[in-house]
């Protein structure tokens, strides 16, 4: 009896479908004002549109903690109206980010989630018109994201993006059911071959 639960425990254990997942936060707190962001942060590349890249924006007041990101031409022209692109060097899972900055109600931009790389959807960036208060972008619905591009469409000032925060590693597998029926039959087998 005692093999027969030790053969299941260890094809349960086995085929759980369950990766290891360690959680990210980028907050940008350790960087200057004006620093470009790029490659600083493990796991993640930040850019943008050619001509432009990604800075620190150092506001006070406006978000969480002291700085966030924004967009800005590469002459060290912040204008926080360009897109702004993270790239995954292996794929993620329950992300999300706050949006800073808005001046308008509604949606105001919008972000284009990849799956292996394939456009996997598209959600809104809604806001309240408040520029300090943050507004939270939920895209825990997506597994195994790689990339993001996130943009503009209505705020002429512009927005910036805070705390990003990720799961790295492949999200829960379920167990397929044959996989469970194969345990549960070996578990058989053994006691039959034990019982005669």
């Amino acid at each position: 009896m005692k093999t027969i639960a030790t053969i299941a425990a260890i094809a349960a254990a086995s085929l759980t479908g369950l990766a290891s997942a360690s959680t990210t936060l980028i907050d940008f707190e350790g960087l200057a004002d004006d620093d470009v962001v790029t490659n600083q942060f493990a796991n993640v590349t930040f850019s943008s549109q050619p001509g432009s890249v990604v800075y620190v924006t150092e506001q006070p007041g406006v978000g969480i903690g002291d700085n966030f990101i924004c967009s800005g031409l590469a002459n060290n022209m912040i204008n926080c109206v360009d897109e702004v692109l993270l790239d995954f060097t292996s794929a993620v899972s329950n992300l999300s980010f706050f949006a800073v900055g808005d001046n308008n109600v509604g949606v105001v931009g919008q972000v284009e989630v990849f799956v292996d790389n394939m456009l996997a959807g598209t959600v809104d960036l809604i806001a309240d018109g408040n520029f300090a208060t943050t507004e939270f972008v939920d895209l825990t619905a997506f597994n195994n994201v790689t990339g993001i591009r996130i943009f503009n469409i209505t705020d002429a000032a512009g927005l910036g993006y805070d705390n990003f925060e990720f799961d790295v590693g492949m999200a829960e597998v379920p167990v397929p059911a044959a996989a469970l029926l194969f345990v549960g039959g070996a578990a058989g087998f053994v006691r039959r071959r034990k019982d005669a």
